[in-house]
């Protein structure tokens, strides 16, 4: 038959308003009238074959949409149209306001080819359900059961819970023991998703996903397909299955029982794999991250591999029955719990290797599992968080690596020990009542905290430890130094026992090394920056020359005995207690001298000051001190008395170079000698001379007020100036001498007889100058300024024999009292 035969017969059979009321009675109004000007179309183009062909797609592809009113999904009022979804029909669950769709007929299982819930709809399906294409829900699903049986419900497409979305399985009852089951995709984005009951969920499709923001909580979950977990799985009860999950980079697993599934790939980098119950038995697998929390013992078979954390959280132990865990090169095992707990040589292996290192996290005391090496010539850090605690007790721990220390490491006997090779080694502050050793053999530890513990032992060659910048370290036992190099710093470095220094170097940086200890203490000879001498008892000095290139201090009621020269940079300080004798050495003093109570013997030795580059001052709150012999040797700057001192007691005062500047001190007094090159400020203050042997005064030097009260009287060999009080306080040591006696500088005329005196060395007394006292002047004085109607006295019983007093012709206005000896022809 011919093809416009066949459009004739068509027409004729069923004219176009039969085909249509044909259409009409299907179960879409709408998709009748597409098709009915389909057939038109086709039937204008007398084409047959296409008509049929769509004729039956629009028969497999009906949408049913629930009224408002809803009712039970077997019944025709329920849905628009007044017809019941088949297998084949795409349900819309679009019912509001309080209604639902419900599928509750006994004895009837549901189907539908796609099942789509809108926001605010509510479908409650208490029997058998299949959908065998795409679900999407954005209202509300509820699953129960009309009795006691469990049901089926079966997703074949892909599952997509959008947001707003709620899925609640019951936790008791009717339809506790239902069964799910998913062939596609599961999307989870719903705002509330309960699963609470006890039946399998089994995911059965290949290459599929489960992903979505909310976390999809399931009691048993069975895979038989593959998937691939993007999102928070958790499994409260069982993972099992012949199928493979593979978590992806950020997918969560959480496992809450046991996982007996065949393959569980977790290696993707940022996954993360938790094991949250009582005791557990672990799947033995590769994992990117793993955490071990809830409790009881975490049992692997064989060994598990931690390719980035492994986290030991609440209680919970790890047990591996053949061998430990392994890690990967870049793994780390942290601690992050509450509860104070000892860790297991299962997963605190030991060296530890990988550089991930070993973190403790929470509050919660960690005790090492035993002697520990972190690291092996390597830098694996040891990281305590801050609040939380490491206790080593009895065990030693090694670091080949950095140690952060944010909490708090309180070591008992077991100690710390730096060691490895690593070039460049930072360790924080921690506390040990065990020694603390250095025994490196390249590189540097550099220490970041206050280190606290017994015995300190130095014995790595080719290692060093810095001691860092502005800390204090402490150890109360013995100093060993045996090999390598320990570098000051700027830190202070406290010793409270003896020091067996027999070899290694120790370069004082500008930190300060102080013996502490309350027994007598030896101070070896090494170069110190600074030097603090503490505690209650001697402290035995080098017996040879030592150089401190800063300061000196006394501390306590420490005592110390100069054994040799010392040579100080900085400040010498006594505090009040303390004792220092500077035996019979000539001692170098760059910085200031302060007594502040303490005892200074300066016995035969010489303090020199002789800074050149800073002004210095004996000071401190001591009212006066003593010195045997003061060298000021400071070109262009001055060493001035300061602080609370107003006495102060020399036997030879030296002026070198630069200035010596009494400042507070009032009374300067000299039982020696007087040599002046430099500079001398007077102030308000006096300067005496009190030696019971002959004194010598020495360089041009201007007084405010000069005593002289020595039996043995002085001699001065240069020319003086007192503006103040020249006080002659003793009786002349001779009928032929005063107590000062100005000495002359002969000159010889070859062929004559005559002496000529007027190079003599001449006393000069100030416009307000006065005299006092029992004892005379022999030479010249010389009075700065005469006022008319005004006595004076010079003080010597020799001038009516000896004395010319007359204008003096080479300077005019003033008048010299000249001691001569004639010689007549």
């Amino acid at each position: 038959m011919k093809s416009n035969q066949k459009s004739k017969l068509l027409t004729s059979c069923y004219p176009l308003h039969s085909i249509n009321l044909l259409f009409m009675s299907t179960k879409n109004f709408h998709a009748s009238h597409a098709i009915t000007a389909i057939a038109k179309t086709l039937l204008s183009a007398k084409n047959f074959v296409f008509l049929i062909l769509f004729f039956s797609v629009s028969q497999l592809q009906a949408q049913i949409t629930s009224t408002a009113a809803g009712g039970d999904w077997g019944t025709g009022t329920t849905w628009v149209g007044n017809i019941a979804p088949t297998a084949s029909d795409n349900v819309v669950i679009a019912t509001t306001a309080g209604n639902s769709v419900t599928g509750a007929n006994t004895g009837t299982s549901y189907a539908c080819a796609s099942l789509t819930i809108n926001s605010g709809a509510t479908l409650d399906m208490q029997r058998p359900l299949t959908v065998s294409g795409v679900t999407s829900i954005t209202g509300t699903i509820t699953f129960g059961s009309t009795s006691g049986t469990a049901r089926a419900m079966l997703f074949t497409g892909n599952v997509t819970l959008n947001s707003g979305a709620v899925w609640t399985e019951p936790a008791s009852g009717n339809g506790v023991n239902n069964t799910y089951s998913f062939a596609g995709n599961f999307t989870n984005n719903a705002t509330t998703f309960n699963a609470l009951g006890t039946g399998t969920h089994t995911f059965s499709g290949a290459a599929k996903a489960l992903n979505g923001s909310t976390v999809t909580s399931i009691r048993s979950v069975a895979i038989t397909g593959t998937y691939t977990n993007s999102g928070t799985l958790t499994v409260t009860t069982a993972l099992t299955g012949a199928g493979g999950l593979t978590n992806g980079a950020t997918g969560i697993l959480n496992l809450g029982g046991t996982a007996t599934i065949t393959t569980l790939t977790a290696t993707a980098s940022g996954n993360k794999v938790s094991y949250t119950a009582g005791n557990q038995t672990c799947k033995v697998t590769t994992y990117d991250t793993l955490v071990l929390a809830g409790s009881g013992t975490k049992t692997f078979a064989t060994t598990p591999t931690v390719n980035a954390v492994l986290s030991m959280e609440g209680t919970a132990i790890v047990t591996v029955t053949t061998g430990v865990v392994t890690y990967g090169a870049a793994a780390k095992l942290q601690y992050n719990t509450a509860t104070a707990r000892t860790a297991s040589l299962e997963e605190w292996i030991s060296p530890f290797l990988a550089t991930g290192g070993i973190v403790i996290k929470n509050t919660g005391a960690i005790t090492t599992p035993g002697v520990v090496q972190i690291g092996n010539n390597t830098s694996v850090p040891l990281n305590i968080s801050s609040g939380a605690i490491l206790t080593p007790g009895a065990n030693l721990i090694t670091l080949h690596g950095d140690f952060i220390n944010a909490g708090t490491l309180t070591s008992g006997s077991g100690g710390i020990t730096i060691a490895g090779t690593t070039a460049v080694q930072s360790i924080a502050g921690f506390t040990t009542t065990g020694t603390v050793s250095m025994t490196k053999t390249a590189g540097t530890a550099t220490l970041t905290g206050n280190v606290n513990g017994a015995a300190f032992t130095i014995n790595g060659t080719g290692g060093t430890l810095n001691l860092g910048a502005g800390l204090t370290h402490t150890f109360t036992g013995v100093w060993t130094r045996t090999a390598g190099t320990v570098l000051g710093g700027s830190s202070i470095l406290k010793l409270g026992s003896s020091v067996t220094n027999t070899a290694g170097t120790f370069t004082a940086g500008t930190g300060t090394v102080e013996y502490y200890a309350s027994g007598v203490q030896t101070v070896p000879d090494l170069s110190y920056y600074n030097l603090t001498l503490s505690g209650t008892s001697a402290k035995t000095l080098p017996a040879a020359a030592m150089t401190i290139t800063g300061n000196l201090a006394l501390n306590g009621t420490a005592s110390a005995t100069a054994g040799g020269i010392l040579t100080i940079a900085g400040n010498v300080t006594l505090s009040s207690g303390t004792a220092f004798d500077a035996a019979s050495y000539t001692h170098l003093i760059g910085g200031n001298w302060t007594n502040n109570g303490g005892i200074f013997t300066p016995g035969t030795s010489t303090i020199t000051f002789n800074s050149s580059s800073a002004g210095q001052a004996i000071d401190g709150t001591a009212a006066s001190q003593t010195f045997n012999n003061i060298d000021i040797s400071k070109t262009g700057q001055t060493l001035t008395v300061a602080g609370s001192t107003t006495s102060l007691t020399v036997k030879d005062l030296t002026i070198t170079a630069g200035t010596f500047n009494v400042g507070t001190a009032t009374a300067v007094s000299l039982s020696g000698n007087w040599s002046n090159s430099g500079s001398f400020t007077a102030g308000s203050g006096t300067v005496s001379f009190t030696g019971a042997s002959a004194q010598t005064l020495s360089g041009t030097t201007t007084y405010n007020n000069l005593t002289i009260s020595g039996a043995g009287g002085v001699t001065a060999t240069s020319d003086i100036t007192v503006n103040g009080i020249l006080n002659l306080a003793n009786s002349n040591p001779s009928t032929s001498k005063g107590l000062l006696e100005m000495t002359n500088s002969y000159t010889n005329y070859p062929g004559t007889l005559v002496t000529d005196y007027l190079d003599s060395h001449i006393l000069n007394m100030g416009a307000s100058a006065t005299t006092t006292g029992t004892g005379d002047v022999t030479g010249t004085v010389k009075r700065l300024t005469i006022v008319a109607n005004t006595s004076y006295t010079f003080g010597h019983q020799y001038t009516n024999d000896f004395a010319e007093c007359r204008n003096d012709a080479f300077s005019a206005g003033s008048i010299h009292c000249v001691r001569q000896q004639c010689a007549w022809p």
